[in-house]
């Protein structure tokens, strides 16, 4: 029935409450692949000594023998999925007890659908502060879908406020369906660690015919200022520039759904829309490194709309003019050509 692939790396203390949320639903009829990513702590160890706990559940732990990267896990546990539906996880999130049973009860009653997504919340931590949200979708819940059609009103509006429509953007918690992964050689790109979900999903639901999510929160997405990847990867000196390229592909991916009324109209979409995605990272990597997790800030970015945030973030971070002056304007190869100058000298 389903494959669930956890990817993890160096969370020793979370990958015990993912694997405890996860093993115990499963079955004789489903198998559970952990990749590893070179942890350097003791992750791998405490995986397969838990594994061994449920012998009734077919299951296999890898360690990469070198830190490759999310996509190249995936895609490694992807290779030696043997189910009809897998699953992503995330190491340092946790699943509600009674997921597997709901999905494999939609699943009966919607045979069409080959996209199924459960519903999200959203737990974060750090020293000082502790909230929970569950995300609101913004596509029809509980009820089946066709996929073109529902892409055809959602990414006009995903590409004003991409941060603000994440939908189809995330591929932990939700089903694919294995069978259209194999046939048309769908993965992850490892050669990009942020947003390769993205374009992982548009290269999948370009095949998809029907599709459903549950309105349900069955998926618990943790965050803290130490843990997850994403939040770190704008700290890496080429982020503009990979960002950039990523956010060009993700563009071209689901264009397809829009009718721009002329060619200028599309390119300032694109411009914007390349600017929102690369100030999201800037973001995380100010309030992460160089002061701390502020989860009430957090939170405000969360629950308002782009604009909103776009406001926030104008007043209230270091040099953002400039970054706003460089984003949403041509000036962005100037910029990374002058950055390249000096960081060379």
């Amino acid at each position: 029935m389903f494959s669930v692939i956890i990817t993890t790396y160096n969370l020793e203390a979370q990958i015990i409450d993912c694997l405890l949320s996860i093993m115990p639903q499963l079955s004789e009829t489903d198998e559970l692949i952990v990749i590893d990513d070179c942890s350097n702590d003791q992750t791998f160890e405490v995986t397969k000594s838990l594994l061994a706990n449920y012998p009734r559940v077919v299951s296999a732990c890898f360690s990469n023998e070198q830190n490759k990267g999310p996509s190249y896990s995936r895609n490694k546990g992807l290779m030696m999925a043997r189910m009809d539906w897998v699953m992503f996880v995330d190491g340092d999130d946790t699943v509600s007890p009674n997921l597997f049973f709901e999905l494999k009860s939609i699943i009966r009653r919607n045979e069409k659908c080959d996209y199924i997504a459960a519903g999200l919340k959203t737990i974060a931590t750090n020293k000082d502060s502790h909230y929970v949200r569950n995300r609101t979708r913004h596509v029809i819940t509980d009820q089946v879908l066709k996929t073109n059609e529902t892409l055809k009103k959602y990414v006009p509006e995903y590409h004003r406020v991409p941060y603000d429509r994440f939908d189809f953007t995330h591929c932990w918690g939700r089903l694919y369906n294995r069978k259209i992964l194999v046939e048309h050689g769908i993965n992850f790109d490892e050669d990009i660690n942020q947003a390769e979900d993205i374009l992982f999903n548009f290269d999948y639901l370009a095949h998809s015919h029907y599709l459903y999510f549950s309105s349900y929160a069955y998926y618990h997405q943790h965050i803290s200022h130490n843990a997850r990847l994403s939040a770190q990867l704008g700290t890496n000196s080429e982020y503009l520039q990979t960002m950039t390229r990523t956010a060009f592909r993700i563009f071209n991916r689901t264009s397809k759904y829009c009718q721009f009324q002329n060619p200028r109209l599309k390119k300032q979409t694109m411009r914007q829309f390349i600017a929102q995605l690369l100030s999201l990272g800037l973001y995380r990597t100010y309030f992460v490194y160089k002061r701390y997790y502020n989860l009430k800030r957090l939170q405000t970015i969360m629950m308002a709309p782009q604009r909103k945030y776009f406001n926030y973030l104008k007043y209230r971070r270091n040099n953002s003019i400039l970054f706003f002056l460089i984003l949403y304007t041509d000036t962005l190869q100037i910029y990374l050509g002058l950055k390249k100058i000096f960081n060379s000298k």
